[in-house]
């Protein structure tokens, strides 16, 4: 038995959905017509066991996000648990969806709550290991992010966990990219973006990549941003034809405005100049004296695996 969404709302069964749907929430859970506060409605969705360990983590570090877990049990019935998890989706301002495609359900899955999203109008971020066949989920996202470690390069040993494996290595970064649009998106940081302008940039229907570059010492700002570059560049990404670029610069409190500036200098002049561009300034004191560039650029001719 399985779950499907239809035009009406309602919910039908998929042959196709072989095992049974259970879902966990984590987090604040949107409602319609409850919250009338002037935030954001950022939810994500983890499908399959790799994506859902991604959930707990998420919810801990962003307690204003709406986070859900879907996995499959045979020996479960979850018609209903996923008929809250779709309301959800379909009252959010923003849904990522996280998913390994290391079960065979999640393809499905994945579209059905991104069918759901779309018949609502909210656009959709798919965030994904960079190891996997993607390509045919592509139609139903707004715009779709393969990740890995190998997104990450500099002094990382002292500001990010040690990875011990591979599947750790891959949770870091696709928890990271999740995270950091968020506090983007909720304007977290010392330097206002605009929400719009941000989602539109995330709307471009292209394929994403995220590059983080960390470092220290005189020209930290420069050197990080010049890092994050080359880990865009390294994956296939073509500065020269970005789209669109969401960036995040991070540091404690000794980071200086000039730090910043240099930075970012550097983020604008590697792309064309009638790129969209939007950094924003967030603080980490767990940085110390490093600082820490976050890169998420979205291109037409951005290399992947198929």
């Amino acid at each position: 038995m399985g779950i499907a969404n239809v035009p009406d709302g309602r919910l039908t069964v998929r042959p196709e959905l072989i095992g049974q749907v259970v879902t966990r929430s984590y987090g604040r859970v949107w409602k319609p017509n409850i919250y009338q506060e002037e935030v954001a409605r950022l939810t994500v969705v983890g499908i399959g066991p790799l994506a859902a360990r991604t959930i707990p983590v998420l919810s801990k570090a962003q307690p204003d996000l709406s986070c859900h877990e879907i996995r499959f049990d045979r020996q479960s019935d979850g018609l209903s648990e996923m008929e809250a998890v779709l309301t959800t989706v379909r009252t959010s301002d923003l849904l990522f969806i996280v998913s390994g495609f290391d079960d065979a359900h999640c393809e499905i899955v994945f579209s059905v709550l991104a069918d759901s999203a779309r018949e609502a109008g909210v656009p959709i971020i798919g965030v994904v290991p960079d190891d996997q066949a993607y390509i045919s989920v592509l139609p139903f996202v707004t715009s779709i992010w393969p990740v890995s470690y190998s997104s990450f390069g500099g002094d990382l040993a002292s500001v990010t966990p040690s990875a011990e494996s591979h599947e750790e290595s891959t949770l870091y970064a696709l928890k990271h990219t999740v995270s950091t649009m968020t506090d983007l998106l909720t304007h977290k940081g010392l330097i206002g973006i605009d929400y719009d302008d941000s989602i539109d940039i995330l709307k471009s229907r292209n394929i994403g990549r995220l590059g983080v570059g960390v470092a220290s010492g005189q020209d930290k700002g420069p050197a990080a941003s010049t890092i994050a570059l080359g880990r865009l560049c390294a994956q296939g990404c073509s500065l020269k034809a970005t789209t669109g670029m969401l960036a995040c610069v991070s540091g404690s409190t000794l980071l200086t405005m000039e730090e910043f500036d240099d930075a970012s200098n550097v983020l604008h002049e590697s792309v064309p100049e009638d790129t969209n561009i939007i950094v924003g300034l967030l603080i980490d004191e767990a940085l110390g004296n490093n600082m820490r560039v976050t890169v998420m650029a979205l291109s037409n001719e951005v290399g992947f695996n198929t």
